[in-house]
């Protein structure tokens, strides 16, 4: 797997390039175009990836996908923020963009897909359950849970740096309060992704799951990951990212 970052005056691009079997085409095209599940046909078809670019498009990005022999890559375009004459940066009035600095944009992601690493490590040594978030798109195996997962670690690296940009300076820049705020966010995602959404998914493929599915292991790996997520982008800001 390959994270790159590239920018221009206006834009900045975030692109993960895998080697794996890639999205399927029904997955690509509600990723790319927004095709809703009922058009799919299937009720499994592309609901999380419609999600996505839904949130992507909410901040005026864009998403692309490109499948070759090699492998395929996800790339997601974020218009960047002006400088302002202070040298700080600061959204435009009319933008929705919640202010994320282009620079930090790739540290982000790179922590967050650091985060879901370390949460699925402890995931299937714990309990075994990465290949079964595999399942939600149609394949229960080890390599599309582990996509799957940094996919969505991704995701929601992404919105929590957005989130940080609401709060008050202390919560954003000190180490107790980012953490506390990324402890905060994996206890929301263990609730309401992990708790409800998942295990709804889960049973519309075939595969029973009580709901909700409030396990109290899978809120430690949400704690951890939102944890290691907060300190990436800690040690980013201190030590690489100006």
């Amino acid at each position: 797997m390959a994270v790159a970052l590239d920018t221009t005056p206006d834009t900045a691009t975030i692109s993960v390039s895998d080697e794996g079997p890639g999205l399927p085409d029904k997955n690509r095209e509600a990723l790319e175009t927004g095709t809703t599940i009922s058009e799919q046909g299937a009720p499994t078809a592309g609901l999380g990836l419609y999600l996505v670019r839904l949130f992507v498009h909410t901040v005026r990005g864009s998403v692309h996908t490109e499948a070759t022999d090699a492998g395929t890559t996800v790339s997601i375009a974020l218009e960047r923020v002006p400088e302002s004459a202070e040298g700080a940066s600061a959204a435009p009035a009319d933008s929705p963009l919640l202010g994320v600095a282009p620079a930090r944009l790739g540290a982000t992601a790179l922590s967050g897909l650091i985060a879901g690493v370390v949460m699925g490590v402890y995931m299937h040594v714990t309990t075994g359950v990465v290949p079964v978030i595999g399942a939600l798109y149609g394949t229960k195996s080890l390599v599309v849970g582990v996509l799957t997962h940094e996919f969505h670690s991704l995701v929601f690296a992404l919105i929590y740096a957005g989130l940080l940009t609401l709060l008050p300076r202390w919560w954003r820049t000190t180490w107790i309060g980012t953490a506390g705020v990324g402890a905060v966010w994996g206890a929301m995602l263990w609730l309401v992704a992990a708790g409800l959404v998942m295990p709804i998914w889960l049973n519309l493929v075939g595969i029973a799951t009580p709901v909700p599915n409030l396990n109290p292991n899978s809120l430690l790996a949400h704690l951890l990951w939102g944890t290691v997520l907060a300190v990436g982008i800690q040690v980013s800001r201190r030590w690489f990212v100006s």
